[in-house]
């Protein structure tokens, strides 16, 4: 999986925990349903506003959103690389840094 997907999984995962349809998440962002399918099957990125907006209607850090991410990427059969919050910090870092680094250049910034 891609940033982009891992990212996507984690919206629906969150927007199905609060119960909400995809549907009705898009109407309350003010996007169309097709504009959401495309979010959260990777296809498409959010723009700085949405993610604003995704986050705050979710009730959740961005940084929630590639969790799952860092989770997965560690090798659990290895002590070193048993999940404590500094590791899951400077992971998330690392990957927020690539997403903005990402996003700006899709931005042309």
């Amino acid at each position: 999986m891609n940033v982009q997907e891992i990212f996507g999984t984690n919206i629906r995962k969150y927007r199905i925990e609060k119960n909400l349809t995809q549907s009705i998440f898009a109407e309350q962002l003010g996007i169309s349903t097709t504009h959401m399918a495309r979010l959260e099957t990777g296809k498409h990125f959010p723009k700085a506003n949405l993610l604003n907006q995704i986050t705050s209607t979710l009730n959740i850090s961005i940084a929630e959103l590639f969790l799952e991410k860092n989770m997965v990427l560690l090798d659990m059969d290895s002590e070193k690389n048993i999940l404590t919050p500094d590791r899951i910090s400077k992971t998330l870092e690392s990957e927020i840094s690539i997403f903005v680094s990402s996003l700006k250049k899709k931005l042309k910034i």
